[in-house]
């Protein structure tokens, strides 16, 4: 029973933070971003280099998150 309470708490707490939301946004707008330059840029269509500019920046986004979320758990470990 406590973790599901646990879990419903969590669950409410991302809901309500706004950061989740912004990154749904950037992430859901990305492809969307990357076929329309795919879809411009003529010579180079295809599923290809859609998905290898999606994937590099995708990773690119990930890292930095990852970078920044683990600076601001230990920071806020250490300075508290």
């Amino acid at each position: 029973m406590k973790l599901l309470s646990f879990i419903h708490c969590e669950a409410i707490k991302v809901l309500r933070s706004s950061v989740f939301w912004i990154v749904v946004a950037a992430f859901a707008t990305m492809p969307i971003m990357f076929g329309f330059v795919t879809y411009i840029n003529a010579a180079a269509a295809g599923w290809d280099p859609y998905l290898t500019d999606l994937l590099g920046t995708s990773t690119a986004l990930l890292v930095i998150g990852f970078s920044f979320t683990a600076c601001w758990v230990f920071w806020t470990g250490i300075y508290r």
